[in-house]
Formats: C-alpha cells, structure tokens, sequence
C-alpha cells in the first residue's frame, strides 16, 4: 500500500501504475484536490504564491509553507518543513509549483481510473477535491 502526502499523491498513483501487481492500494493525504477542478494554471499559480516565490524565494517558500501547514501546526513542524522546501534549488521548486496545474486534474483523473487497486483519500476540509462526485464516480472513497 502506498501513501502520498501533498503532491506525494501523484507519485503514488504513478508509481501504482507503473508497478502494476505489485501494488495493493494507495492513498493519498490531503491531496487530488484539484479533481473536478476548472482553474486555469494562473489561478493556481496564484492560490499557491508562486509570484511571490518567484520574486523572493526565501520569504515566498516560507509562506507557502504557513499556508499549507495553517495556524494550528505546530512551530517546530513549520520551521522544519520551511527549512526543507528552501533546501530545494528554487529553480526545482518554483518548476514543481508550476507543473503542479498544467493539465493536472484531467490527467490525474485519468490516472486514477486506470489503476486496479483500491484507492481513498484522507483529506481535510482544505484540500477536499473540489468535485467529490468526480473522485466518487472513479469508484474511490473519501
């Protein structure tokens, strides 16, 4: 069984298809929100500041990480995860942010309905897809 958190989602379902056999079920935390969605990639861009990591990484990245984490995590949890994501090369990040929503709800759907294991999603009410009746059709649970 595989477990993805975050954009982790997309890799496990990937991976499910790639190991085909191998691979009893998947799930994905507080991911595939973007199933039933219709924004368009700047509207995504947007809703995950990638204008301002792109001007100021250091002080984008960190912001991005409070508004994933919300106000109820813990301050050592924050730090630490800010710490990661500027670890990453800011070129990597900002192009991971900007492939995160090109095509990426028609294509996970997809994905997602070519996979014969079973598959759920814990999500909170944040990143709840925004179509549910989309991830229910594929035959999923939330």
């Amino acid at each position: 069984i595989l477990i993805g958190p975050s954009l982790g989602g997309s890799v496990i379902v990937e991976a499910a298809r790639l190991m085909s056999g191998r691979v009893a079920g998947v799930i994905g935390i507080d991911t595939w929100s973007a199933l039933g969605s219709t924004r368009r990639n700047d509207d995504l861009e947007a809703s995950i500041l990638l204008p301002e990591m792109q001007a100021d990484f250091v002080t984008g990245s960190a912001r991005f990480v409070n508004l994933m984490c919300g106000p109820a995590a813990p301050p050592e949890v924050v730090s630490r995860l800010t710490d990661e994501v500027r670890e990453v090369p800011p070129d990597i990040a900002l192009g991971i942010f900007k492939g995160a929503g090109e095509g990426y709800a028609t294509e996970l759907a997809e994905n997602l309905r070519s996979l014969d294991v079973a598959v759920s999603a814990i999500s909170s009410e944040t990143f709840m897809p925004k179509d549910n009746a989309t991830f229910t059709s594929l035959g999923r649970s939330t």
